[in-house]
């Protein structure tokens, strides 16, 4: 009876991940789901920047309104080819409140942000980049998706399904290095003290689970990945037959 081996956990992941990707690149239904970390977050109230915090509203009686930013590093999109076909944001939440009524959900907008790169947000930024404040919500920036934030849903992970606009605007630009979102409440009219009204509040502490979840349909890899793949099949299969060798010597001694 031939003996019962066992694979090391590196070599079965390795020829599963390439198993999948040549089916997918053969023309046979796939779909992958793949979450992104945040590369970077952050909040803009008018001509100042604050980073990692991305509380969004106004959480000072006497202060100015914020308003958050996620940004998300795409490369990995772009070696995967295929569709983007469903998005989800998770974002946690350490807290929020609304002092107009706090039973009433917060109005929780999320608005695609263009042209993202390096030069243009957050603590990469070549100079203050206040101007970011009114861009966010205004009509160069798409909505793509709204959430309700509850009191029940204080330190909890938001998930905030992108609809369909979204899915759009993301699948269009993925070849851009990053892409951003803008975070920003329908809050109650500005008065003196002013009604509190946030979310996300506690994030300047950093830690902070922040991720976008994608589904891609039919994922392929690029040329250069592709390549790479078929490189180290050799080198998988010589680890295979180096690990059988290894267990046949056992055996006779």
């Amino acid at each position: 009876m031939r003996p019962f081996t066992l694979r090391s956990a590196a070599a079965f992941a390795t020829s599963t991940a390439i198993a999948a990707v040549l089916a997918g690149a053969s023309g046979a239904s796939a779909a992958l789901t793949l979450t992104l970390d945040a590369f970077e977050t952050g909040s803009y109230s008018p001509g100042l920047i604050t980073t990692p915090d991305y509380t969004t509203g106004i959480s000072y009686a006497y202060g100015g309104e914020t308003r958050g930013y996620l940004v998300f590093d795409l490369s990995s999109v772009q070696a995967l080819g295929g569709t983007i076909t469903s998005g989800t944001l998770l974002v946690q939440n350490r807290g929020s409140q609304n002092a107009v009524g706090p039973n009433d959900p917060l109005p929780l907008r999320v608005y695609a942000l263009p042209f993202t790169d390096a030069g243009n947000f957050g603590k990469h930024a070549s100079g203050l980049t206040g101007g970011n404040f009114a861009f966010i919500g205004s009509a160069a920036t798409p909505l793509v998706a709204t959430h309700a934030v509850t009191a029940s849903e204080n330190n909890t992970v938001l998930s905030i399904a992108l609809g369909a606009a979204g899915i759009s605007d993301l699948q269009a630009n993925r070849t851009d290095a990053f892409y951003a979102y803008g975070l920003k409440i329908v809050k109650a009219d500005a008065q003196e003290p002013k009604p509190l009204q946030y979310v996300f509040a506690g994030s300047a502490a950093g830690g902070n689970q922040v991720q976008l979840v994608l589904e891609i349909a039919n994922p392929v890899p690029e040329p250069a990945a592709a390549w790479l793949m078929v490189l180290g099949l050799p080198l998988l299969g010589a680890a295979v037959r180096r690990q059988r060798a290894g267990v046949q010597t056992a055996q006779a001694i």
